[in-house]
């Protein structure tokens, strides 16, 4: 998802391949589901990305992208923003 800045979301029983286990493994949580999206500065930097896993009941849909793609603009912004505040 960093490498195309394209928004993703998986379901661990149908893209299972698709989720790394090693954090799984180390940490003893279980990942079954997960929505990916880009923060993208105004300017169209990649800055990283938004990451939720595990949705309470059922998988990610639609909806839920697009409100996190919301978010994830602001927060982007809110970063870039702390780039210009001078140090003293």
């Amino acid at each position: 998802m960093i490498q195309t800045g394209e928004p993703r979301r998986v379901n661990s029983d149908v893209d299972s391949t698709e989720i790394d286990r090693a954090a799984d493994r180390q940490t003893g949580y279980r990942t079954k589901t997960i929505l990916c999206v880009p923060l993208v500065s105004p300017e169209g930097t990649l800055l990283g990305a938004f990451e939720v896993l595990n949705k309470h009941h059922g998988v990610f849909t639609s909806d839920d992208q697009h409100g996190l793609v919301e978010l994830a603009s602001y927060a982007a912004v809110a970063l870039e923003n702390t780039q210009q505040v001078p140090t003293w």
